[in-house]
C-alpha cells in the first residue's frame, strides 16, 4: 500500500514538474510567442495648459460620442506609443539579431532596429517612428523618435507634439510576463517626463486572429457623431 501511495505521489510530482518546466527554462531575452496587453486606465499625462485644454475637449467629445477624428478612425495604424499602451489586441514578437519585429493583431507592425543608429530623420515622420534597440543585460532598451503628431498617446484622445520621444525598457522577468517600462518625453506638450510600466501576459493556448479594420471601424457621421460598422457576415 505504501508503495502504491509513493507511486501516486511520484506521478503527481512529475506532472507538476512538467507543468512548471517552461517557467524554469525560459530565456529572458526571448520575447517570442503570443502576448496580451493591458488597458491604460489612468490618463494622468503631465500636460502643459495648452495641451491640457485640447485633451479636456477630446475627453468631453468622447463622452458625447463625438470622438477625435484620429488615424484609427480611418483604418490607419495607431502608431507609437499607442501600440504599446492601448490594449485590446494580441501581440506577437519575432526576435532577430538585426531586428526585433512586433505584430499586433489589429495589423500594426513595429520594427526595432538593433544594429544601426537613428536614420531617415530628414524624411517625413511616421506612425511608428524610428525605433533603435540595444541590450542592457537582459533588458531591451528601445529609443523611438520621429513620430507623427496626429496620433494619440493611448486609445484615441490623448494628444502629443512632434517632439515626442519614447524610451522603453522591455524585460521578461518570468515565463508568463513581459514588462515594458515606457517613458514619454515631450518638451512641447509635457511639463515633465511621464513613466508607466505595461505588463504583457503570455498565452500559449491562444492564436492571433485575422482582423479587418473595414469591418470593425469607427467612422464619423455628418452630424459629427461616431458609428461602428458591423462585422461582415
Amino acid at each position: 500500500m505504501r508503495a502504491a501511495v509513493l507511486g501516486v505521489a511520484a506521478m503527481l510530482t512529475l506532472g507538476a514538474a512538467a507543468k512548471a518546466a517552461p517557467s524554469a527554462s525560459f530565456m529572458p531575452r526571448d520575447f517570442s510567442g503570443v502576448w496580451e496587453g493591458e488597458f491604460l486606465t489612468a490618463l494622468d499625462f503631465p500636460y502643459t495648459p495648452e495641451y491640457a485644454a485640447v485633451f479636456k475637449k477630446r475627453q468631453q467629445d468622447d463622452i458625447d460620442n463625438k470622438p477625435y477624428d484620429d488615424p484609427a478612425s480611418h483604418c490607419l495604424t495607431s502608431g507609437m506609443p499607442a501600440t504599446m499602451l492601448a490594449a485590446g489586441y494580441l501581440f506577437e514578437f519575432f526576435m532577430g539579431d538585426k531586428q526585433v519585429t512586433m505584430l499586433k493583431e489589429n495589423g500594426s507592425i513595429r520594427r526595432i532596429q538593433m544594429q544601426r543608429p537613428h536614420a531617415g530623420l530628414d524624411e517625413p515622420p511616421t506612425y511608428m517612428g524610428d525605433s533603435i534597440g540595444r541590450w542592457e543585460g537582459d533588458t531591451l532598451v528601445v529609443d523611438t523618435v520621429h513620430l507623427r503628431s496626429d496620433t494619440s498617446l493611448e486609445r484615441r484622445i490623448a494628444p502629443h507634439s512632434d517632439a515626442l520621444h519614447v524610451v522603453e525598457r522591455i524585460s521578461r522577468p518570468s515565463y508568463g510576463e513581459i514588462k515594458d517600462e515606457v517613458t514619454l518625453i515631450d518638451p512641447k506638450a509635457f511639463t515633465k517626463p511621464w513613466v508607466h510600466t505595461v505588463t504583457l501576459r503570455r498565452h500559449d493556448e491562444w492564436e492571433a486572429a485575422e482582423f479587418v479594420c473595414e469591418n470593425n471601424r469607427y467612422f464619423l457621421q455628418p452630424d459629427g457623431k461616431s458609428s461602428i460598422v458591423g462585422v461582415a457576415k
